[in-house]
């Protein structure tokens, strides 16, 4: 199956097998992008496991064990910066003599503002959706995380203020907060005033990311804060940043 898409502003096309896997790169320079970024993402683990490719262990001559391999779904370009982005698939297949199985986990990677790698974890259906529908994969994962269309989405990292007309709930007496991310309290909102309903809209903030990965954001209006879904994954392939 071939389709057209637009990587960094250049139509080209890509072809996928059965199970929607890139089989052919817009260009080879682009499959290369699509393997380093891997590489470098693939040095932020935690304790919960690690993305080592191949075959990781093997027992009883080899009729027991485990291998981690990686595929791409999609290239692309960030609708507004226009950075370089790709959703692969981690795949884990174990065997024993009683046959094999595999877990997967799908994950939108790219690299930040100070050129560190991130991978964020998505979920399947959305991929496999946007693939059948001929859409923009990248978009879709990107819609599906803020939980609205992305191009209204103005993001540092993980947390979106999304425009709004109007506020709702309860006017508070804040004006600064340290907004939860998915690792943490690390995002500071600065604004003119505040309401909260279970969500928290803004008027005029200022989002500064206290590690300083992230540009610090600015934004006219009434917003509400949003902080990105994140589809589970499996163990085998957690990273921790983002």
């Amino acid at each position: 199956m071939s389709e057209q898409t637009n990587v960094n502003g250049t139509p080209s096309t890509i072809e996928r097998d059965a199970y929607g896997q890139i089989t052919r790169y817009p260009s080879p320079k682009i499959r290369i992008q699509v393997a380093d970024l891997v590489a470098q993402v693939s040095k932020n683990v935690d304790e919960h496991g690690n993305w080592n490719f191949g075959i990781q262990a093997t027992s009883r001559g080899g009729r027991n064990g485990a291998a981690l391999n990686w595929d791409c779904y999609a290239v692309g370009s960030d609708l507004h910066t226009g950075d370089f982005l790709a959703v692969i698939q981690i795949r884990q297949t174990r065997w024993n003599k009683y046959g094999n199985s595999s877990r997967k986990s799908y994950y939108l990677i790219g690299r930040n503002e100070d050129a560190t790698a991130f991978a964020h974890c998505v979920e399947s259906r959305t991929i496999h959706a946007a693939i059948a529908d001929g859409r923009d994969v990248i978009r879709a994962c990107q819609t599906w995380m803020f939980g609205t269309e992305y191009a209204k989405v103005l993001r540092q990292g993980d947390i979106a203020l999304v425009p709004v007309r109007s506020p709702k709930g309860d006017k508070t007496d804040e004006r600064a907060m340290s907004i939860g991310s998915s690792h943490g309290y690390s995002h500071l909102l600065i604004c003119e005033e505040v309401h909260r309903n279970g969500s928290i809209y803004v008027l005029n903030p200022t989002l500064t990311h206290n590690p300083g990965t992230h540009s610090t954001l600015r934004a006219k209006g009434w917003h509400k804060v949003v902080t990105s879904n994140r589809a589970a994954q499996w163990d085998f392939s957690k990273v921790k940043i983002d």
